[in-house]
């Protein structure tokens, strides 16, 4: 049960994603069934060649724009997470704040556990049986993922990102934008060439020493890709917000292919 614990906090998104945002909160959900966002909107694509920049801006205008997401300041999201093909599901709630507050819980069972990020650099992970701090790549991580804005702050997040061509992603064909944080940390966006709105992301995920399993070795690799897959996209204050995201089973033994459902997304509301 440890290590399927230790796997869940890179589910979050948020976006993120995330995330995560990843992520993202009475209960706002507009209808399923709204008409289609405008397409390439800040887009002349007679112009020029499309630029990672552009596709980025053109995405965030499909989810709502920047000025509907400034209004946004807090989210707190609950719902059910089940992990593939095991039966085993249990309950999340995930809370976000600007600029990089956070908390996260998951409940199995009766067992638990929790993430926190509290604003000022410090995370600490919380099992019924320990806490400590989180230090190093793995910090770096969490804090990248905790960003509020990690969406619309992608110029300052990462400073390094590129269009490489479109592929294939569940079906769909989509951009494909490589992301370079300032600390090093790789994220691939993939957005819908159709809705422009993500269709996923692979992320390089941290993995400590303490979160390896010496009875299932991993050739010392310390780095894993996650890809995080996003659907169900609902309207809330404005903005569009994927209620359903799955993290799919990577290279890592222990970390597990795993399903999130939003039941509930409430925004704007104070949060201790």
């Amino acid at each position: 049960m440890r290590l399927m614990l230790d796997a869940v906090r890179t589910g979050h998104t948020l976006t993120i994603a995330a995330t995560a945002g990843a992520l993202l909160v009475g209960v706002i959900v507009a209808p399923r069934h709204e008409p289609d966002a405008p397409r390439y909107a800040c887009i002349d694509i007679a112009a020029r060649p499309l630029s990672a920049e552009d596709i980025l801006e053109t995405s965030l205008t499909a989810r709502g724009g920047r000025e509907a997401m400034s209004k946004i300041s807090s989210l707190q999201w609950s719902g059910t997470v089940t992990v593939t093909g095991t039966g085993v599901s249990g309950h999340f709630e995930s809370l976000g704040a600007r600029p990089a507050r956070e908390r996260f819980r998951l409940i199995w069972d009766g067992d638990f556990y929790a993430m926190n990020v509290d604003g000022e650099g410090r995370v600490t992970e919380t099992f019924p049986y320990d806490q400590h701090a989180v230090t190093g790549s793995e910090r770096d991580q969490e804090l990248l993922d905790a960003q509020f804005d990690y969406d619309t702050s992608w110029r300052e997040l990462f400073p390094e990102v590129s269009l490489a061509g479109t592929t294939r992603f569940g079906g769909q064909l989509a951009y494909k934008i490589v992301m370079h944080s300032r600390e090093g940390l790789l994220r691939v966006r993939y957005i819908s060439v159709d809705s422009m709105l993500p269709l996923g992301e692979d992320r390089d995920l941290v993995i400590s020493e303490r979160h390896r399993d010496s009875s299932q070795p991993v050739s010392g690799r310390d780095h894993f890709t996650v890809r995080m897959v996003y659907s169900d996209w609902r309207t809330v204050n404005g903005v569009k917000y994927a209620h359903h995201w799955v993290r799919l089973a990577t290279g890592h033994p222990n970390l597990p292919e795993m399903a999130y459902q939003t039941d509930r997304l409430v925004v704007n509301q104070d949060w201790q």
